[in-house]
């Protein structure tokens, strides 16, 4: 598997550097955390893992991967509107996608 290119951190005035993929030196790996909350604080609490537990038993394929002809177990709950813009999608079926890890990062990391 190729290394990860080492990069300087993100916190501030920071002398390491890092290949973590959060941008944050090892030092400094609580504020990747604090930047972006812990699930609980983000609204994800045990009444949406047993949600989001059914939810993947009736759709159990990664729908990006479907579509590209693959069948890939899906292991993450996308909200297509942002959870934190549209809160009231939250339980929302149809704001949904069952996706895999890989999909699900990539559709994130695009600003979906």
């Amino acid at each position: 598997m190729p290394q990860r290119i080492e990069r300087p951190c993100k916190a501030f005035l920071c002398p390491n550097t890092t290949s973590n993929p959060n941008g944050y030196c090892d030092e400094h790996q609580a504020l990747a955390r604090e930047r972006r909350g812990s699930a609980r604080k983000r609204g994800y609490d045990t009444r949406w893992e047993k949600f989001r537990a059914r939810y993947l038993r009736e759709h159990p394929l990664c729908v990006d991967c479907e579509a590209e002809h693959r069948l890939t177990p899906s292991t993450e709950v996308h909200h297509i509107h942002r959870l934190r813009d549209y809160p009231e999608l939250k339980y929302a079926e149809s704001n949904l996608m069952a996706l895999c890890h890989q999909c699900h990062s990539k559709r994130t990391a695009r600003g979906e």
